[in-house]
């Protein structure tokens, strides 16, 4: 390695190795005069203030992997599970959040509504109010679909980059320092956009559809270059993933299948079934993948609709598969499942899920509106908090708890967020939770 790039690679090695939370979160011990943007009664700090905020700080010891002087845990950066609403964002009347996702810094919550319209909220008031600092933001001047709702987003790993998918088909890039259109790109034409992935290197954009395909997007030509066929109903998931270094894209579909296939070619390599519903369903140890030919929908409902595939960094080579039915999985990419999640009550399915940033927790929300946090090292139970939809949907007018539609969590806190597009709603909402 030329000793001229060895910096840029530890950089990105530690920047990386902070993001998979193998090393804590520790800006926020970091204090000085200007951590709170300027408030004046930072200036008027004593000397006994300036050497207390001193004694605060804490070094990573990047070779044995402890911080000195850890003294105080700070809660708001552990990985603790949240147990009461933190904030609630509010939409306009009729109007429902139908998708959110943090910055990859976590100095913004992007949302994007049924009314087509895109915001970035600022995390220093709680995530309630938009941020200012952002000039088109200042200016009232939000980026957004004219003609359709939001249906999916995506943020580039360096987090300069939106893209913003519709109902209709249209893709959008932004660049979000200022709010420039940088492509506008009929991914699916008269078809919804259900997911967008950015590629690792932010130069090709990956979207799923309803029409039951996937599709390559480069952004410098703004052209198709591949498209990934062989679902038999809508697509749901589609992300890059890089696995012993050779490029593959995962996806899955209300057809009940999750498919990995190479990123070069287009070639579907496997094809995995898990059984979350009926009496057989999958365990341990046995392998979900199947032959192309036999690849149907049970006519048990055995393999329903997969809403949520996860790659993860821990363990690696693993996704978490969650089917709409009783029982999520950890499988291994050859197809194999390492560990499964369980609902007790036989009358509810899973509905939405995310994982923490360190893959330590699985939060799993059910239909009745219960929210179940599994430890995915033993895939235990952990606890559960019945009330979830109930305490996240504040603004629904009818007498049913609206079903949660996402769950999602935040990059470094323990901060967990749900949304439910359902339109019972007197006005839509995104409730975190802390």
């Amino acid at each position: 390695i030329p000793t001229a790039r060895m910096l840029t690679l530890l950089h990105q090695a530690v920047k990386w190795q902070s993001h998979t939370g193998q090393l804590p979160v520790i800006k926020d011990h970091w204090q000085d005069d200007h951590h709170h943007h300027g408030e004046e009664k930072d200036k008027t700090k004593t000397k006994d203030n300036k050497k207390s905020s001193k004694k605060r700080k804490r070094k990573f010891d990047l070779v044995l992997g402890e911080i000195n002087d850890y003294t105080k845990k700070d809660e708001s950066t552990a990985e603790s599970v949240p147990t009461k609403p933190y904030s609630t964002i509010s939409f306009g009347k009729k109007a429902t959040c139908e998708f959110a996702v943090f910055l990859p810094d976590a100095s913004g919550l992007v949302t994007g509504s049924s009314d087509g319209l895109v915001e970035i909220w600022d995390p220093n008031h709680r995530f309630r109010k938009l941020r200012i600092d952002l000039p088109y933001q200042q200016n009232e001047e939000l980026l957004g679909h004219d003609d359709s709702s939001i249906s999916a987003m995506a943020v580039s790993n360096d987090g300069t980059m939106l893209s913003t998918g519709d109902k209709v088909g249209l893709l959008k890039v932004w660049k979000i320092e200022d709010g420039k259109c940088l492509r506008s790109i009929e991914a699916h034409q008269g078809s919804m956009i259900s997911c967008i992935d950015f590629s690792h290197d932010g130069s090709h954009v990956l979207t799923a559809s309803h029409d039951g395909t996937i599709r390559e997007h480069g952004l410098r030509s703004s052209r198709l270059l591949k498209e990934f066929q062989g679902h038999t109903s809508f697509v749901n998931i589609a992300k890059y993933v890089i696995a012993n270094e050779q490029l593959r894209v995962v996806s899955s579909s209300a057809d009940g299948t999750v498919r990995i296939w190479d990123g070069k070619s287009s070639e579907c390599l496997l094809i995995m079934k898990p059984s979350s519903m009926g009496s057989s369903l999958s365990k341990s140890g046995v392998s979900i993948a199947v032959q192309g030919q036999s690849v149907t929908m049970g006519d048990d409902g055995s393999s329903p609709n997969i809403h949520t595939v996860l790659p993860l960094h821990t363990p690696p080579a693993c996704l978490l598969i969650v089917p709409r039915g009783r029982r999520a999985f950890l499988v291994a990419l050859n197809g194999v499942v390492q560990r499964t999640f369980h609902l007790e009550s036989k009358g509810s399915v899973f509905a939405a899920a995310t994982v923490s940033p360190s893959n330590n927790w699985l939060y799993g929300v059910s239909n009745d509106g219960t929210c179940h946090v599994y430890d995915m090292a033993t895939g235990e139970e952990e606890t559960s908090f019945r009330n979830f939809a109930e305490d996240t949907c504040t603004g629904s007018s009818s007498s049913s708890i609206p079903e949660i539609t996402s769950v999602f969590h935040h990059p470094h806190k323990g901060i967990v967020g749900a949304f439910s597009t359902d339109k019972s709603q007197k006005k839509g909402c995104v409730t975190l939770w802390k």
